[in-house]
């Protein structure tokens, strides 16, 4: 979600592409005056400033009752209390009823956390100034609409403001449309808000349950480690100073909520990827007080410099454990990688009691509601058990076709059986003239039918206690401000930048949030959306698929062809292997693979009517046309995360040839073992694919050539349009979550005949 095209959000511009009518390719302009694609026409497209006012009326007539059971005054399920055993304390908190876990709300009773992300004015602001040409309208920054303007006119506009402005004749005042969302949210039935949201007195009044965030890595004074480490900052937590920023931040913020009952719980943060510390700390210099820890724990196991030498391999030994400090170490052997999962472990311990520990002195009423981990991370053992020791609630950002139980259930046991909340999700669908989204779906109403599915066949697990639908708005067409030029522009909310309400999609989702407790408690059987990338038909990505890996004849060549090959049939990576982006029919590879002492051999042919668009380099080569390989030649057994002798190979399709080596203990490292890689790519003689052609070798998996061998393996093709953004991906055996976890990855056997 990332570079833009005519300073554009390439989300938006994806759709676009495939959505323009005839009659709007002349427009100069791409966004017209109600911030709506100018380029496509869709069902619900505002038209004038008189649909905006009819709408007033149109809207309050068609909104719900709300439904489901009796409520008690936070939305729990009145009665339930005394039904199940549960305890009134006051506060919200995690009991049982019968065999499942639930949140139970202050007077005792039964409660779904059903919320909505981003209950605030964020996603929908977009920079303006400096592609004002992309614009039909821009509104005077001191008139009508000054109140649409983020801070007083900064160049950041809000057209879901400026068309509230439009609609109900008067400035902006955001606590009057908190009010209105809150009403349709309810009848909706969503009983609570999300991350990223408004919590004031209006919402107060209101009575609207919400999470917070806890001010971490926001602390005055906290020592912030160098990276950007997933979405936001890590805390140094061995830096004494984080330590009494902490303590201060939290004396200074959570006492004035600390009786709040309405408060559920307080997030640690949002996306930050721990899984990396181990490639990032050995490179920090001597004045990051985590790698001056690790450099005294390398110290405490080894004593002697000659023995981490020997054991870390450092391209020049060090003459004494002091001069490591403000050294770049790289992670180059097998001991130096079981030394940094120790001191993961060590960080993670550390991060976390220090959290808890401060959280508790100022409030002992509210739930530590976990991390907001990504898939990826939450694949990693480690994290999840550590983690799980400390908080009482584990939250996962869980984008998804298909709810796959056992990944959730392998989670909750590592964590040692706490509770889930899943903690951010969406559907989106290119119909609406934007992007799709993080998980596209081909219609709106299919977004309908995979909120029903996501909401009720998770609430179906006896551990999942809630969920938080991101967003409650869509986000602007031309990306959200705080990236920029860059920012995510997608089909992600209830309601559009006009402020009507996608119909299929609340109609669909106030079904399953007025069933819910029905489902949850095993009175209802959950919805199952019948559509094969949600039931693991054959457009979901196979499982153990073995591609046997023949001997290479004397002189084979990489020339594009595959004269001198095994004569085998090729493995199909085809277009119902799809794991991200929508179905193209035109879209697949065919891949051949032999061996010998010194090489993995690969040539694959893709077909792709718009071959060899990739303008990115090194890490990000994954973004436009290309193959990737998976390779993991050690611990077999080991189905979680990744290890250390694990290779991801990238190869960009352009006419360098450009390929990468991630997983490799840091991107210079990636970079060094890419040049000992020989790789071609040739144009196809039809014009509508191309040939990636490699040798790699052996040394750069870990894995010893012999007759009989197996390794983990897989597959994928990436399809761009216009060489920045992946809108297709194609997965031989695993799925969109290869890059940081092997557990599906498939197998190679190398044989002889």
């Amino acid at each position: 979600m990332k570079v833009t095209l005519l300073c554009f959000s390439l989300l938006a511009l994806a759709s676009l592409a495939h959505s323009q009518p005839a009659s709007a390719t002349s427009l100069k302009f791409q966004v017209d005056r109600y911030g709506q694609s100018a380029r496509s026409d869709y069902p619900g497209k505002v038209k004038s400033d008189d649909e905006l006012r009819a709408d007033i009326e149109l809207q309050r007539q068609a909104l719900p009752v709300p439904g489901g059971p009796e409520k008690d005054a936070y939305g729990g399920v009145a009665g339930s209390g005394a039904a199940y055993g549960l305890k009134k304390t006051g506060f919200f908190h995690v009991g049982t009823a019968g065999d499942r876990q639930v949140l139970v709300t202050p007077e005792g009773n039964v409660f779904f956390h059903i919320a909505v992300c981003g209950l605030h004015n964020i996603d929908d602001y977009t920079v303006v100034q400096g592609r004002e040409h992309t614009y039909e309208w821009l509104p005077d920054a001191k008139g009508e609409f000054a109140t649409a303007w983020r801070s007083g006119g900064s160049g950041v506009l809000s057209f879901q403001i400026t068309n509230w402005i439009r609609k109900f004749k008067k400035p902006y005042d955001q606590n009057e449309w908190l009010a209105q969302s809150i009403t349709r949210l309810r009848a909706w039935g969503f009983n609570s808000t999300g991350a990223f949201s408004i919590a004031n007195a209006t919402t107060r009044g209101l009575r609207v349950p919400y999470t917070a965030a806890l001010p971490i890595e926001s602390a005055p004074g906290a020592k912030l480690l160098p990276d950007q480490i997933g979405a936001a900052k890590l805390i140094d937590p061995f830096a004494p100073e984080t330590v009494a920023a902490l303590d201060k931040a939290f004396a200074s913020s959570l006492p004035a909520q600390a009786k709040d009952p309405l408060l559920i719980g307080y997030f640690l943060g949002n996306e930050q990827h721990f899984e990396l510390l181990p490639r990032l700390i050995p490179g920090y210099k001597g004045d990051v007080a985590a790698k001056i820890r690790l450099v005294d724990m390398l110290r405490e196991k080894y004593r002697d410099i000659a023995a981490f030498n020997d054991a870390w391999k450092p391209a020049q030994p060090f003459a004494d454990f002091e001069s490591a400090k403000d050294a770049a170490l790289s992670v180059r052997s097998e001991a130096g990688a079981a030394d940094m999962h120790a001191f993961l472990k060590l960080y993670l311990a550390t991060y976390y009691a220090l959290v808890r520990d401060t959280f508790k002195k100022y409030d002992a009423n509210h739930l530590l509601i976990g991390s907001r981990w990504t898939p990826g991370t939450s694949g990693y053992e480690d994290i999840v058990r550590i983690g799980g020791k400390y908080v009482d609630v584990v939250s996962i950002n869980y984008y998804t076709h298909g709810i796959d139980k056992g990944f959730l259930t392998r989670a909750h046991e590592w964590s040692g059986g706490r509770p889930i909340i899943l903690s951010e999700w969406h559907y989106g669908s290119t119909a609406s003239g934007l992007g799709g989204g993080a998980i596209e779906v081909k219609t709106l109403a299919d977004r309908g039918h995979a909120y029903r599915n996501y909401l009720e066949q998770s609430a179906s697990l006896p551990f999942i206690v809630g969920s938080e639908w991101f967003i409650y708005a869509d986000q602007s067409i031309t990306g959200r401000w705080f990236s920029g030029f860059h920012g995510e522009g997608g089909n992600t909310g209830l309601v559009d930048v006009t402020d009507r309400p996608y119909a299929d999609l609340v109609a669909a989702a106030k079904l399953t949030n007025d069933r819910i407790y029905d489902v949850m408690l095993g009175k209802k059987k959950p919805y199952a959306f019948q559509d094969p990338k949600f039931t693991g038909g054959k457009s979901a990505a196979a499982a153990n698929r073995v591609v046997r890996v023949h001997r290479a004849p004397p002189g084979i060549a990489l020339d594009g062809t595959t004269n001198n090959w095994p004569g085998v049939p090729t493995e199909p990576v085809d277009a119902l292997r799809l794991v991200n982006g929508l179905p193209n029919p035109a879209l697949r590879g065919d891949f051949r693979l032999c061996w010998d002492e010194r090489f993995l051999y690969l040539h694959i042919l893709v077909k792709d009517p718009t071959p060899l668009q990739n303008k990115r380099a090194h890490g990000g080569l994954w973004s436009g046309d290309g193959v990737e390989l998976f390779v993991g030649g050690k611990d077999l057994k080991t189905t979680t995360g990744i290890v250390f002798d694990d290779r991801q190979v990238i190869f960009g399709a352009a006419e360098t040839a450009p390929l990468f080596v991630a997983h490799a203990g840091g991107e210079a490292e990636g970079r060094r073992l890419a040049k000992e890689c020989r790789a071609i790519v040739v144009k196809d003689v039809s014009g509508s694919g191309y040939v990636i052609a490699a040798a790699l070798p052996w040394s750069m998996f870990g894995v010893t050539p012999e007759n009989g061998v197996e390794f983990l393996f897989d597959v994928a093709v990436n399809n761009s349009d216009d060489g920045h953004l992946r809108i297709q991906q194609l997965m031989w055996n695993g799925n969109h979550d290869n890059s940081t976890h092997r557990g599906a990855w498939g197998r190679a056997r190398l044989v002889t005949n």
